[in-house]
């Protein structure tokens, strides 16, 4: 459970460690974020074949039955609306995470 004072966004992208929700695997490539459609709440992020196979999976696909109930946003109890304010942080922040992984 995030810290009163503790971003959420960082909180994300920290606990995911640069790797997707949806997979495991370290990201490769462009980072998406996942999010509900309907309730408009940020569920992760998954790297983008991930991301495409989310969204035609069967309701019933065992990953994605299991991902959608517990999302990291779920598991961290982090509400994000998703958006412009949203998508800017999380992308700085994933550049800023990269860069530091490259050169750690």
């Amino acid at each position: 459970m995030p810290l009163p004072d503790e971003d959420s966004v960082q909180l994300l992208v920290r606990w995911q460690s640069g790797r997707c929700a949806g997979c495991g695997h370290p990201f490769h490539e462009d980072v998406v974020i996942d999010h509900c459609h309907e309730s408009g709440l940020v569920r992760g992020l998954l790297c983008t074949l991930r991301n495409n196979a989310e969204g035609t999976a069967p309701a019933r696909h065992p990953r994605w039955l299991r991902y959608r109930a517990l999302p990291p946003a779920v598991i961290l109890s982090v509400h994000l609306q998703y958006g412009k304010p949203v998508r800017k942080r999380l992308n700085q922040l994933l550049v800023n995470f990269q860069d530091s992984a490259v050169q750690g």
